[in-house]
């Protein structure tokens, strides 16, 4: 009987060639859809931990960051998916089939809580605005910074407006204005309402691109399952 080596024949032809085919588009979909889940979340991320700094129940670096872990590695399995199902390698495909499975369970989780956080925001409105206008009275280094970098990133200043900077006895900072320069334009618009619509706006984003996620990793795995399948009826016929 001939032999054929697995790549130029048996589990590689038919319906085999079409799993591996379908594997490696699929991860490189998950490859795409990670890369923009990555981006989104960083941003995110930033404007929460500077939030958290100043008001504690603004805090959802916990959440964003597991967010944030997941789409990372699913970017380097994605690599290890296409590789298995390109050298048609049982081992890395069982690998990639348990860690995709891992990653499911993570980003299920990560939905939920964003979920959870989301529907809560509202709640929180006058206890995290007086968390915010009572930041501005203090002098810790790790406040003001972050006070900064949100003004920054944002182009808001204050709470509601520069008059709580002046309410709270302090000068207008520079970050308040255009280039940091206070001959620039200064920035009108609070950052409260700029931090919770960026997290608002992000959310459903987020959840978006976590759902399509998990149906091209659920895809995946049963492809990757098919092709391992696949490729053991055809070690057993050799």
């Amino acid at each position: 009987m001939r032999i054929v080596k697995m790549g130029s024949g048996g589990a590689a032809t038919g319906c085999g060639q079409f799993l591996r085919c379908l594997i490696v588009a699929v991860n490189l979909l998950l490859l795409l859809v990670s890369l923009g889940l990555v981006i989104a979340i960083s941003f995110c991320f930033t404007v929460a931990w500077n939030a958290s700094q100043m008001a504690p129940d603004l805090s959802m670096t916990g959440v964003l960051g597991l967010a944030l872990a997941v789409p990372v590695l699913a970017m380097f399995i994605s690599f290890l998916g296409c590789c298995g199902a390109w050298k048609e390698n049982k081992c890395m495909l069982i690998t990639y089939c348990i860690i995709i499975g891992i990653l499911v369970a993570l980003f299920g989780v990560a939905f939920v809580l964003m979920l959870v956080y989301k529907s809560k925001l509202p709640k929180l409105h006058d206890k995290i605005s007086k968390e915010l206008k009572d930041s501005l009275t203090e002098d810790d280094p790790a406040v003001m910074e972050a006070w900064n970098n949100t003004q920054s990133l944002l182009h808001c200043c204050g709470v509601d407006s520069n008059r709580d900077w002046i309410l709270a006895g302090k000068e207008t900072p520079v970050s308040c204005y255009e280039g940091g320069n206070r001959k620039g334009k200064l920035y009108r618009p609070g950052c409260y309402d700029l931090i919770t619509d960026a997290i608002v706006y992000f959310t459903p984003i987020i959840i978006g691109c976590i759902i399509t996620l998990i149906v091209f990793m659920i895809i995946s795995i049963c492809a990757a399952g098919t092709l391992v399948k696949s490729i053991s009826a055809y070690n057993e016929f050799v």
